[in-house]
């Protein structure tokens, strides 16, 4: 019996789309594609792409371009670097050649992973944290924002599902842009139609056109719906935030093998889905309430991360995140082995366990949390609380921190007390990994 299919989220993770300029030039792994790492399945291994090289004022411009191009839409564009939290990216720097040596002087101007391998056929709506090239040092772009903007635009549309539309006033298009740049409902595609791999009527992905049209691999009609997709994955400009939050896990708690994870989410135009993930994967899609997930009992022991993704009917959503622990059931300090401590009716390292919580550390790597934490004298390995609401273990209390709260040794759940600073999380606190897409790749050539 085939294992049962993954779940396939209908809801994207973040609202936000960075702008790349790769001051400094941008180091790109080859992996899967990952915005948080900067990994890309159609990198050509462990790369470089210079730094954008059209100044300031170039960038402010298509910064502005781009941000005009996304206003209808609950999206957040930034030049500004998300980090490790979930978001999409567009590389608006070096050139093909960089990125793959296979791709030099083949006149690309950008390139995207693709979910779409038949017309309406797309495996995902969307590629979670998604990250897409435009490459803006190539001299084929002769100096020009508008094509910059748009090409950044059509890429990241890409990692959406959208085809190649015909109207040059449409970022879709392979047709040169006139100025604004809108996405449109009701266009037909095929500005890609030409000669591709010695088929004279074929589009980019190897579909028959009819003259200069072909059946739009979006939506499998011969139109597509470009505002209506994208307000389909984040709204419009102004749609309600709903509102998330764990019942269970408690963000800092300690959980038994096999607990049931529970989800409250509301929405003023009601909610339509409600995604739960743990340690970066898609657990479960709850298109309906209860929203509650009863984990695996091979959820192994030690520090785990979940998000509750909660999304209107508006498409507008939200993200609930919690990080807890997993350990053995018990009662009292006593069921638990030796250097073990009783939480939360699971047993947890301890001060006297290596790398238990509250015993003393130097490096994130030195905790079995994965955190280390100092208050400028002391090093103690930590879990998250909330200091409006502590419940850390017997001789530990919520000392208030950077990131919130921590469980730090000999409050005796005190409360309150000075700030103390944390490092990063580590694996258990990442978000999305994303998923490889190498057997479709999309890209935005100069049109001869």
């Amino acid at each position: 019996m085939a294992p049962p299919a993954a779940p396939t989220p209908n809801l994207v993770n973040t609202h936000t789309l960075y702008l790349n300029r790769c001051v400094g030039n941008c180091q790109v792994h080859q992996g899967n594609t990952d915005s948080t790492t900067h990994t890309s399945d159609i990198a050509g291994g462990n790369v470089t792409l210079t730094a954008f090289n059209g100044g300031d004022a170039k960038w402010g411009q298509i910064k502005d371009c781009v941000t005009q191009i996304m206003a209808p839409f609950n999206i957040t564009v930034t030049d500004v670097d998300p980090g490790t939290a979930p978001h999409f990216e567009v590389m608006i720097a070096g050139t093909a050649g960089q990125l793959n040596s296979q791709l030099n002087g083949q006149g690309i101007l950008g390139i995207a992973d693709y979910t779409c391998q038949s017309p309406g056929g797309c495996s995902q709506p969307f590629i979670p944290n998604g990250l897409v090239f435009d490459f803006a040092d190539d001299p084929l772009f002769g100096g020009s924002v508008l094509e910059m903007c748009g090409t950044a635009a059509q890429e990241i549309a890409h990692a959406w599902t959208l085809d190649h539309a015909t109207p040059r006033s449409d970022p879709m298009t392979y047709n040169p842009y006139t100025n604004p740049l809108s996405f449109q409902n009701n266009v037909t595609c095929g500005s890609d139609c030409g000669n591709y791999n010695g088929c004279g009527s074929c589009n980019a992905f190897g579909q028959p056109c009819s003259g200069n049209t072909h059946t739009c691999m979006s939506s499998g009609q011969s139109t597509q719906n470009e505002v209506t997709i994208i307000q389909n994955l984040f709204g419009a400009k102004n749609a309600p935030l709903p509102t998330v939050s764990f019942k269970t896990p408690a963000n800092g708690s300690a959980q038994k093998q096999g607990f049931t994870a529970e989800v409250n989410c509301t929405s003023s135009d009601g909610v339509a889905e409600v995604d739960i993930y743990v340690d970066g994967a898609l657990a479960v899609a709850l298109p309906s309430a209860p929203y509650t997930y009863p984990t695996p009992m091979a959820l192994t022991k030690g520090p785990h991360h979940m998000e509750a993704v909660c999304g209107g009917t508006g498409h507008n959503s939200a993200i609930a995140k919690s990080d807890f622990l997993i350990g053995d059931p018990c009662m009292t300090d006593t069921d638990c082995m030796t250097g073990y401590i009783c939480y939360g009716n699971a047993c947890v390292a301890g001060p006297m366990a290596t790398g238990g919580l509250g015993s003393t550390c130097k490096n994130n790597s030195d905790c079995q949390s994965g955190e280390c934490a100092s208050d400028g004298t002391n090093s103690y390995c930590v879990i998250p609380c909330d200091p409006a609401a502590s419940h850390c273990p017997s001789g530990f209390g919520c000392l208030a921190s950077n990131a919130g709260g921590v469980c730090w040794l000999g409050l005796d759940n005190g409360g309150g007390g000075g700030c103390c600073d944390t490092g990063g999380h580590n694996a258990a606190g990442s978000i999305l990994l994303g998923l490889g897409f190498a057997a479709t790749l999309v890209t935005r050539r100069k049109r001869k």
